[in-house]
């Protein structure tokens, strides 16, 4: 469900569809702003709720609902496309999934509160996007299709499987997952006094800043990937191969990061993730097209997606961490509201990112539908894929190596939080 909505829709409904380039960014960045509003209000609310199967599941359950409905409208649209079309039903995605993930991330950090463990669990969920990853690989390379690029075709035969398959996997989420334990010693507490914990919680400041650098980087190159090799570089037909090939990098990738994490930490190890991107996005802007080129855009492009393994793994499992560190100080539970603000980010970063990035390319006077290209639409996409990607990558791992969270800190944090949890229950 993933790889179409965060790379391959933009370039689509631009390709396909007719709609301009700068009216897609714009799309992406209103969806992001909007997410701005929504994000916080379903995380506190989520925090709030209670019921016999947890705070968190009945908005999975709602939430992925609606998702159903939006998928299908995105992926199958209408014969006569307006952009309007695009712009609607992009948006409500995006809220939809709001009311689905944001609980199912606070979820995640609340199932256990070990340093190691709560990586081993985001790791574990990033493997299994990954092989839904494969999925969505392959899928061009069924014998129903006479090509094996990425069209509207396909797209809707995704919809079907995601409309039998979703609610399967959110049933079996809902009905055999634990529902975690969380620690708190009061109420969650109002918005506002969220916001005063934000601005103290120097760890998670630290953490955001650095990751809306990484993220709006990620974001760039997400949306660019497919626009790059398919519009510029010319082997669109290769797409199969190319997105199986970045998905193995990706699970491979997994338990080097897990590795490294527990080695060297995980905000060292996300930052040295940020470091090797920046190299291999340098490498981009070798690339020529030619018949010759698909090669040595494999090697970058699979080292660039093992890079962006890290992004994926390592910053959940922080989150988590930080969670505990405001438990500790606030001595509530704010699992749900503190991963609202990091879903925002998330968001944020792929809609500013992506929409940044596509406004670079029309302004740069890049043509989607064009052979060949001139020297200045050219440098317009190097600096969307390769240069501000890069920047942006360089400034996140110096901001992140000093984060101030590690394995011996966050276990002083764990005990204290157990003490004060016996000490309530005594008295």
């Amino acid at each position: 469900m993933y790889g179409p909505i965060s790379s391959i829709l933009p370039t689509i409904y631009a390709k396909y569809y007719g709609l301009d380039l700068a009216f897609i960014g714009m799309v992406l960045l209103v969806s992001r702003v909007f997410d701005a509003v929504t994000d916080p209000v379903i995380g506190y609310l989520s925090d709030k709720t209670t019921s016999p199967i947890g705070q968190r599941k009945p908005w999975m359950i709602v939430g992925f609902t609606l998702v159903l409905f939006a998928i299908y409208r995105l992926y199958v649209p209408p014969v006569d496309v307006q952009p309007m079309h695009f712009m609607v039903w992009f948006i409500l995605l995006y809220l939809f999934l709001t009311i689905a993930e944001i609980p199912y991330a606070a979820w995640q950090a609340e199932i256990t509160r070990d340093y190691r463990v709560r990586s081993k669990v985001v790791a574990y969920r990033a493997v299994f996007a990954g092989a839904g990853g494969l999925l969505f690989a392959v899928s061009p390379m069924l014998p129903m299709f006479s090509t094996h690029e990425m069209t509207p075709e396909v797209l809707k035969v995704l919809a079907i499987v995601i409309v039998v398959l979703l609610p399967i996997a959110v049933l079996i989420a809902v009905f055999y997952a634990p529902v975690g334990k969380p620690v708190a010693t009061k109420a969650s507490g109002t918005f506002i006094s969220l916001l005063r914990g934000l601005a103290k919680n120097r760890p998670f400041l630290i953490f955001i800043v650095s990751y809306m650098f990484t993220g709006l980087a990620a974001g760039m190159q997400q949306i660019m990937g497919f626009l790059y090799f398919d519009t510029y570089l010319g082997i669109g037909d290769r797409f199969p191969v190319i997105l199986l090939s970045m998905s193995i990098a990706q699970l491979a990738a997994v338990p080097v990061w897990l590795w490294l994490a527990n080695k060297i930490g995980k905000h060292r190890a996300f930052a040295v993730g940020n470091v090797l991107s920046v190299i291999f996005s340098i490498g981009i802007i070798f690339l020529k097209p030619g018949p010759d080129v698909f090669p040595a855009f494999m090697a970058i492009w699979i080292c660039m997606m093992f890079c962006f393994s890290a992004v994926q793994v390592i910053p959940a499992a922080i989150m988590g961490d930080i969670v505990d560190y405001d438990t500790l100080k606030s001595g509530s539970n704010r699992a749900g509201q503190y991963f609202a603000v990091f879903t925002m980010a998330v968001k944020f970063n792929l809609g500013v990112g992506g929409g940044l990035a596509f406004f670079l390319v029309d302004g740069f006077g890049y043509d989607v539908a064009a052979t060949l290209h001139d020297r200045t639409s050219i440098i317009g996409i190097w600096i969307a894929i390769s240069f501000l990607p890069s920047l942006f990558y360089l400034i996140s791992s110096v901001i992140m190596w000093h984060f101030p969270i590690d394995e011996r800190k966050h276990g002083i944090i764990r005990r204290r939080i157990e003490s004060l949890k016996e000490r309530i229950h005594a008295g």
